[in-house]
């Protein structure tokens, strides 16, 4: 924060271009670690340093998975990142897999239909058929269509599983 308020204070605005890199990479860096510019920070993912941001994201909630305001704020508003990622989502599988792995058994059903969806997104935008996380991914839809009948959420749920699963086999 020093620093951008050095930059506010001696840099006149024809020359902020010049700092550009330096700049955001100081705010993909630094920014995700703040709960109150969280919403923000996915949103400005979206731009062009959507990789590198996602990389911090992925960081951020690795160390964090339990915090349920970030995990819900992130799935509800990361599907436009995943779209602009398209293929280069594959460089992220271990930590997206990680995490959507743990997310999956979430006790707040929107949690869980959320996963559901990235997850939905992931495959249609990657074609993973033979990958190390597709049985252990088979596994867990598997457990949580079983699970799911105790949930209030449980058709849109099996729904969702039922669409991977087809989604997986063509």
């Amino acid at each position: 924060m020093i620093s951008f308020m050095h930059i506010a204070k001696n840099v006149k605005v024809t020359e902020l271009s010049l700092y550009e890199d330096a700049i955001l990479d100081a705010c993909c860096h630094n920014i995700p670690a703040d709960d109150e510019l969280w919403y923000r920070v996915v949103e400005f993912s979206i731009g062009s340093r959507y990789d590198r941001v996602l990389s911090e994201m992925l960081g951020h909630l690795e160390r964090q998975p339990l915090n349920k305001e970030r995990r819900v704020a992130w799935l509800t508003l990361i599907g436009p990142v995943f779209d602009s990622m398209g293929l280069f989502l594959l460089a992220h599988f271990r930590l997206l897999f990680s995490l959507f792995f743990q997310w999956i058994h979430a006790d707040d059903d929107r949690t869980v239909l959320l996963v559901l969806e990235r997850i939905h997104t992931v495959i249609k935008l990657t074609w993973i058929r033979k990958s190390p996380y597709t049985s252990r991914l088979v596994n867990e839809l598997v457990l949580l269509y079983k699970e799911s009948a105790t949930r209030k959420s449980r058709e849109m749920m099996r729904n969702h599983i039922v669409e991977i699963l087809m989604l997986l086999q063509k």
